[in-house]
C-alpha cells in the first residue's frame, strides 16, 4: 500500500507534465498550420489570373449518354 503511494507522488506529476506537454504541442501545431494555410491562400490568390476553361462536374449520365448514343 506504501508503495503504491509513493509511485503515485512519483509518476502522477510525470504523468501530468507529459500529458500537459502534449497538449501544448498540439496548440502550437494547430496555430501554425493555420497560420500556414491562410499565408499558402493568400499568396496564391495574389497570382491567379483565372484564365481557362470552365470547370464541368463529372456526370454518370453524361458518359453514358455518350457511349450509348455516339452520334447526338
Amino acid at each position: 500500500m506504501w508503495m503504491t503511494i509513493v509511485m503515485g507522488i512519483i509518476f502522477w506529476p510525470a504523468f501530468w507534465g507529459v500529458t500537459f506537454a502534449v497538449l501544448m504541442v498540439m496548440d502550437l501545431l494547430e496555430c501554425f498550420l493555420h497560420t500556414l494555410r491562410l499565408h499558402w491562400v493568400e499568396f496564391q490568390n495574389k497570382f491567379f489570373k483565372g484564365e481557362g476553361y470552365a470547370f464541368r462536374p463529372y456526370s454518370n449520365a453524361a458518359v453514358l449518354g455518350q457511349v450509348l448514343n455516339p452520334e447526338a
